[in-house]
């Protein structure tokens, strides 16, 4: 081979060295989102346990229905 050849040669992996340099920096992008993405989903399960500090929808004098119980009262208007 002549010293032109090489030349030509070394340039033309230069060129494509850079082109697999882009596109591993472009996987490597795409691969932190996507372990993001998954940590994400990790991060995001049930826990059954209540909290002391988080309050109950339903409060304590309910019943089944959701309705809370209460005294009745017999409430009386003249118009």
């Amino acid at each position: 081979m002549t010293s032109q050849e090489l030349q030509r040669e070394n340039e033309q992996l230069r060129q494509s060295n850079e082109a697999f340099k882009e596109k591993i920096s472009t996987l490597e992008v795409e691969f932190g989102q996507l372990y993001k993405l998954i940590q994400d989903f990790k991060l995001e399960r049930f826990i059954p346990e209540i909290l002391e500090q988080q309050r109950s929808l339903f409060p304590e004098g309910s019943d089944k229905t959701g309705q809370i119980a209460s005294p009745k009262e017999t409430i009386t208007y003249t118009r």
